[in-house]
């Protein structure tokens, strides 16, 4: 991964845990599992941009945060992607 890259952390609710975690395992995502009830992952990277990636890291069952990993120069909004624009 190239130095200059960029990361965006959000903290998502435990209200949204099985949804996003169904949503990454439906799109392919990789998984790691350390222990079950204390740490898992997803990961998803773009084949476009190999350093552009997706990450679910679960504590406990009920904490997501969300990391993505942004090359530098690519216009990316990660917000954008995942949340619908209100019309």
């Amino acid at each position: 991964m190239p130095f200059d890259c960029k990361f965006d952390v959000y903290m998502m609710g435990r209200f949204v845990v099985v949804e996003a975690w169904e949503e990454m395992a439906q799109a392919g995502a990789s998984l790691g599992v350390i222990k079950p009830d204390v740490f898992a992952c997803q990961y998803l990277t773009d084949a476009d941009y190999p350093f552009l990636s997706r990450w679910l890291l679960l504590f406990y069952g009920v904490t997501i945060t969300e990391l993505y990993t942004i090359p530098n120069g690519l216009d990316f909004s990660p917000r954008r992607k995942v949340l619908p624009t209100p019309r």
